[in-house]
């Protein structure tokens, strides 16, 4: 019979507490305590170490048949468009509505270069709270969320940059009465899903147009994903070797398909219906009618 060996280990001063605790654990079970455990500790300073900060809240869950309107862009946008797909929501007995990105356009507060002097923001915000208004009377019992969208994000960035003051005192929220309309507030970097679908405005995936900006959703989500932002309906898939198949859609926009930043374009007026049991579908609004 083999003789036991005492093994001699250093320690720090703070490590001493941690090297107890394994021995204490290890003692009659059969087995030491490796070498390994030991090398591998810590000192108390990593009970006091804090840990760095959440930047994007948990997603939200919506349910029900879900209507998802995208680039309304109010200061631009397409009247007719927007007023035939609202038409449809109501024949269609729409319970959640999300209104996924940029309703507004805040084209004052942007830093691009405009050939044209565009509507001021205060106009834009007094339309959009005529709209929100009037889309809770239309719906009285529906769930509403209002989504931010890079052009809602605007706002938070020229406060930032010329007036740091404000910060934290003038939001989108509160200047659209949200809470008073019953309508919810959808961070910018937070995403919605419903059932197997998750709902994004886009900036956030950093996925721009394209042939087909869908299957370039597809590939950055791996995951059933619809968004809007591109202005254009499109639909790819693919399946993944367990044989499930994967999908992904872009809605079209509700404003002008024509403005001065581009005069012409291949965007179009559309929206995103998912039913209650989760089935997408994508729907093109052209001229008063509603194909898809």
């Amino acid at each position: 019979m083999k003789p036991k060996r005492n093994i001699r280990v250093s320690v720090s001063e703070d490590e001493y507490g941690l090297v107890r605790e394994i021995l204490h654990k290890t003692k009659g079970v059969g087995r030491p305590a490796k070498l390994t455990e030991l090398d591998t500790l810590l000192g108390e300073w990593t009970n006091e170490f804090p840990d760095g900060d959440e930047q994007v809240s948990n997603h939200v869950k919506v349910e029900g048949k879900t209507a998802i309107l995208s680039d309304i862009h109010i200061g631009v946008h397409d009247k007719d468009a927007l007023m035939t797909a609202l038409r449809y929501m109501k024949k269609e007995k729409i319970e959640t509505i999300v209104l996924n990105g940029d309703i507004i356009d805040s084209a004052a507060l942007s830093t691009h270069v405009r050939n044209i002097k565009p509507a001021t923001y205060l106009y834009e915000v007094d339309l959009a709270k005529r709209f929100l208004s009037n889309l809770r009377t239309e719906f009285p019992q529906a769930r509403i969320l209002f989504k931010e969208g890079n052009h809602e994000d605007r706002l938070n960035r020229w406060i930032h940059t010329y007036a740091t003051h404000f910060e934290g005192m003038v939001n989108l929220k509160s200047l659209l009465e949200l809470s008073k309309k019953e309508i919810e507030f959808v961070e910018s970097s937070q995403i919605i899903k419903h059932t197997g679908t998750w709902i994004v405005h886009g900036h956030e995936m950093k996925v721009s147009g394209g042939v087909n900006p869908a299957r370039a959703l597809l590939l950055k989500a791996f995951a059933n994903t619809i968004m809007g932002h591109v202005h254009k309906t499109s639909a790819s898939h693919g399946r993944n070797l367990n044989g499930d198949f994967i999908r992904a859609w872009t809605t079209g926009c509700l404003c002008k398909l024509q403005q001065a930043y581009m005069p012409h374009s291949h965007s179009n007026h559309g929206f995103a219906i998912i039913n209650e049991d989760g089935e997408v579908r994508n729907m093109w609004v052209i001229g008063t009618k509603v194909e898809g």
